[in-house]
This record gives structure tokens, C-alpha cells and sequence, in this order.
């Protein structure tokens, strides 16, 4: 084995880039504290060549050392194929991540917040007086605070609040929204915010002005929802972000069991409302199920995954009794995929077998519907951690042509650039990743992370 192979398959390199890592996140966080504690400047600077310093030491016990699950041995060479290396290798790899995001969270903070505190008793006072905005036309793009025009083709779908009296259909309400929100979003030319950044004002009251500037979009839908047994009132309007004024309102009334209907009925309206800018006159809602009970399933478990950490174990359980009512329910098992995919990521233990339930899954969404977008990111990223970078490059621009406003799939094809050592299309990836959802910290840490990189 040549000697980078053996670095690699001692993870040598992987464990001198985490504490690399690792380190940085110290120096940043004591250029936080030592102020404060009123530690001397040249503290800072001696942490930093005691870390430095320590980075031939880590390289050596990663070489001579193995880290295995019931501690550290003395490593004797290969064995050939050891999955125990593996899984180690993927450990490292997320403890590397999470270092880095949080690092840059840290740097955030210093520059953007105290920063800009410690300076504020060095502003003028006229310096600190609020601008009025000049007046926007509705005839004009609407622009953003900080003066970059907004693309007259931008949607966010909001969360819908829950307007029934049990407090239980909030999944529901928030289903419905979602699978409006993934109608518009594969209309082609339409940039439509994505779930997370859009769902996060769900118990927050600004107005759509605000929500329109923060997530770079020129309209905003937000709706109710009402359920009494078996029938189901939805109520939405479609505000103008630039001017928070109403373009056009209405409610629909349907039996539970037309929802497909429904759905299709709410994004069409919006699309007749837009027909102008959009240049769209039509929009199809696919009827994923049959089987309402497995819907409900479905959306419950979409939603556990949403929350990510414990409720990944809930989510797994109900998609899988959603599939086991439908086995050609293509959402739910995409969506089973993605659960079983970044499980180890939440859990110790198990990582490989949940990679292959989450290829199984895949491929059954796959059968069912060919161009089904989750799963095929599902498969690009499974192919990518198996070496195989053509094909995974493959997969994720067919994932991105079926659903090019998936910014997860963005984020992942990101991922796979980085991993290629291909740092402009990365950051391209991350760049797009990043305007469809401007509020998520891992998009912006990636993002953060290849600029960084190229010195940006």
C-alpha cells in the first residue's frame, strides 16, 4: 500500500483536519472570553502555538493508534477490509463538520454582533438615526434592504396555522402548505423559498415585507387551515412583499378525501393570481396515494423528520407504516430514505446498515416513480460516500432538474464537489443551496466554509 493509502486508511489526514478544526474553534472562542476575563492579548497567541504545536503529536497517535469501540490499540497494519475504519473515518468526518459550523457560528457572532456593539459608542448620533425607505411602486421589482433587486418570479409558502380545535392537525395544516409550497417549486423559473427558511416564521408575526426582505422573494402565501371530522377548510392570500398589500385572497371547502384536489385547487390560484410575472397558466399536483390513512401517516412522519435529532426514530416508524399500507407510496418512501440516511448522523451505532435500508428505500421510491427527486439525492450521496463521483454527480443534477429548488439537493451536490477537491462549483452549489434558504446555519456554514477556503 503506498503511504497515502496507508494515511488514509489510518485516517491520519482526517484526524490532523479536525484538530485543525478543532483549534480554530479555540482561538475563536478565546478571542471571545480572554477580553472579558482581561487575560492579556499575547494569551490568545500562546494558545495558538500551543495548539499548533500539539498537531505532530495527534499525527502520531493517529498513525500508531486505531480507534476502535472499545478504545484506543496499537494498529498492525491492515487486515484487510475493516469496517471499523470506516465507520471511524465517518466519525471524524462529522465531528470536522460540526467544528467548522460552529466555528463560523462563533466567528458570526463576533463580527456581525459584538463587533458592531463594541463600536457603537464611536458612532456619531446621526449616524444612528434610522432612514426612511424610499416608496416602492408596485409597477417596480421589489428590492431588498440592502438594495439587491429581487426576482419578480420568488415565492414563500408559510406554514399554515391550525385553525381547528384540536390542536393535532397542525400537522395537516403544515402537510397541506408543504405540498403547495413543492407544486410551485417545480414550476420551471420559479424560485420558491425553501421549507425551512419559509417554515421558520411559523410562531413569529412579521410582516410579509419583512419575511419578503429576509428570504430574497417578491410574494408570500400564508393561509389556515380548519378541520371539523372529515371536512377541511383551507384559507389563504397572496400578499405583495414589497408593499404588504393583499393581491388576492379565498378559501376552499373540500372532504378530506378530495385533498389532492385541493392542493391543486390552492396552487392553481395562486398561479392565475401570477399568471403576468410567472407566464404560467397551469399546475399539476400529483395524487401521491390512494390511501388517506397512509397520507396522514406520511405527513406526520415528514414532519418528525423536519425536526431532525430524537424525532428521526418517530419519523422512521410512521413512514414505514405509511409504506406498509401503500408499497407504492414514492414520497413516503423517499422521505424514508433521507430518515434512514442521516440516522447516523443523530445515533451511534448501526451507520451501515442504515446506509443500506436507506438505499432499499431509494430504490423502492424509484420503482414507483422514476423521477422521484428525494430519492434520487438519497442515492447520489450513498454513491458519493462509496467513491463512485461520477455517478452521484449524475444523480444529483437529475435529482435538481426534477425539483430545481431543493436546496438540500443543492447542499449535497455541493458536498460532492468538495469532496472532488472542486471548490468553485461548490461554492456555486452552496451559493444556490444558500438563496433558497437563506435562514439555515448549515447552508450558510458551507457556504462560509468554501469562501473561506478560496479567500473570499
Amino acid at each position: 500500500m503506498s503511504l497515502l493509502g496507508e494515511l488514509r486508511r489510518r485516517n491520519v489526514l482526517r484526524a490532523g483536519t479536525a484538530w485543525l478544526a478543532l483549534s480554530w474553534l479555540l482561538v475563536v472562542l478565546a478571542d471571545l472570553l480572554f477580553p472579558v476575563l482581561e487575560l492579556p492579548t499575547v494569551a490568545v497567541r500562546a494558545l495558538t502555538v500551543a495548539l499548533m504545536s500539539m498537531l505532530p503529536l495527534v499525527l502520531f497517535v493517529s498513525w500508531r493508534f486505531e480507534m476502535t469501540a472499545s478504545g484506543l490499540r496499537v494498529d498492525r497494519g491492515p487486515r484487510g477490509d475493516n469496517p471499523e475504519n470506516a465507520r471511524t473515518g465517518r466519525r471524524i468526518d462529522q465531528l470536522i463538520i460540526a467544528t467548522v459550523l460552529l466555528a463560523l457560528a462563533m466567528s458570526a457572532l463576533r463580527q456581525f454582533v459584538v463587533d458592531r456593539v463594541d463600536r457603537r459608542g464611536e458612532r456619531p448620533p446621526e449616524a444612528r438615526a434610522p432612514v426612511e425607505a424610499a416608496p416602492v411602486r408596485a409597477a417596480d421589482a421589489p428590492v431588498r434592504d440592502d438594495a439587491e433587486p429581487v426576482d419578480p418570479r420568488s415565492l414563500a409558502v408559510l406554514a399554515f396555522a391550525n385553525l381547528s380545535p384540536d390542536p393535532a392537525n397542525a400537522f395537516l395544516a403544515e402537510g397541506i402548505a408543504e405540498e403547495i409550497l413543492n407544486a410551485l417549486a417545480r414550476i420551471p423559473g420559479l424560485k420558491v423559498a425553501s421549507r425551512t427558511s419559509s417554515f421558520a416564521f411559523r410562531d413569529a408575526a412579521p410582516g410579509a415585507r419583512e419575511i419578503g426582505s429576509k428570504l430574497g422573494v417578491a410574494y408570500v402565501l400564508d393561509g389556515s387551515l380548519r378541520r371539523q371530522e372529515d371536512h377541511v377548510r383551507v384559507s389563504i392570500q397572496l400578499i405583495d412583499a414589497s408593499n404588504d398589500q393583499p393581491l388576492w385572497s379565498g378559501s376552499f371547502d373540500r372532504e378530506l378525501v378530495d385533498i389532492f384536489a385541493l392542493q391543486e385547487d390552492v396552487a392553481q390560484a395562486v398561479v392565475d393570481a401570477l399568471a403576468e410575472p410567472l407566464g404560467v397558466r397551469e399546475v399539476k399536483v400529483r395524487r401521491a396515494t390512494e390511501d388517506l390513512q397512509a397520507y396522514e401517516l406520511f405527513l406526520r412522519g415528514r414532519q418528525m423528520f423536519a425536526q431532525r435529532g430524537s424525532s428521526l426514530e418517530a419519523a422512521r416508524s410512521l413512514l414505514e407504516d405509511a409504506v406498509q399500507r401503500d408499497p407504492h407510496f414514492a414520497e413516503a418512501w423517499a422521505v424514508l430514505a433521507a430518515t434512514l440516511y442521516v440516522m447516523p448522523s443523530y445515533f451511534q451505532g448501526h451507520a451501515e446498515q442504515r446506509y443500506r435500508e436507506a438505499g432499499a428505500a431509494a430504490d423502492k421510491a424509484l420503482q414507483a416513480l422514476a423521477d422521484q427527486p428525494d430519492a434520487m439525492a438519497v442515492r447520489a450521496r450513498l454513491a458519493a460516500d462509496a467513491g463512485q463521483r461520477l455517478e452521484a454527480l449524475d444523480l444529483i443534477e437529475r435529482a435538481l432538474r426534477a425539483e430545481p429548488n431543493s436546496a438540500n439537493s443543492w447542499m449535497w451536490k455541493g458536498l460532492i464537489w468538495i469532496e472532488a477537491g472542486r471548490i468553485d462549483e461548490a461554492h456555486a452549489a452552496f451559493s444556490r443551496g444558500h438563496e433558497l434558504d437563506p435562514l439555515s446555519g448549515i447552508h450558510f456554514g458551507w457556504l462560509g466554509a468554501t469562501e473561506l477556503i478560496r479567500g473570499d
